[in-house]
């Protein structure tokens, strides 16, 4: 995958019911947000994209913590504004709290690779990779209304 790929080119547009702000997901984990559509193709902004912040929330054996998930340019995240006494730790997966009106909570959004807790800090900071390399995928699906 390109380091700085930010957005996704799918091929479903408007003449499929594709709209600006759907989620589009790859088994059970965001891809990203559609930010432009065409009548037969859409742009899909990556959570790795640095305009992509998202209301997010970590799970592992020691308990959960929430934060907020900001992409970086290349291909990582960082899950930031977590408090100093909220358990997080390497391995444990980041989901989407669902906060956002496009976005069902529960997605899976990354995996903690390491946490920076510095005491003179306000917050903690984590840094998540993607489960997936978005160069591989074939198929993804659009979040459409109810």
């Amino acid at each position: 995958m390109s380091e700085w790929l930010i957005y996704l080119l799918i091929d479903k547009g408007m003449s499929s019911g594709v709209k600006i702000n759907q989620a589009v997901i790859f088994k059970d984990s965001l891809v990203g947000q559609v930010v432009r559509v065409s009548e037969k193709g859409a742009s899909v902004r990556l959570s790795t994209d640095p305009e992509s912040k998202l209301s997010a929330f970590s799970s592992g054996q020691s308990g959960k913590a929430k934060g907020v998930l900001v992409g970086q340019f290349g291909s990582e995240m960082l899950l930031d504004k977590i408090l100093h006494q909220e358990p997080i730790e390497p391995g444990n997966l980041i989901y989407s709290e669902g906060l956002e009106t496009f976005l069902p909570r529960g997605l899976v959004l990354g995996k903690v690779e390491e946490v920076s807790d510095q005491n003179d800090k306000v917050f903690k900071v984590a840094k998540v990779s993607p489960v997936f390399d978005v160069g591989d995928l074939d198929l993804v699906f659009v979040i459409g209304e109810d």
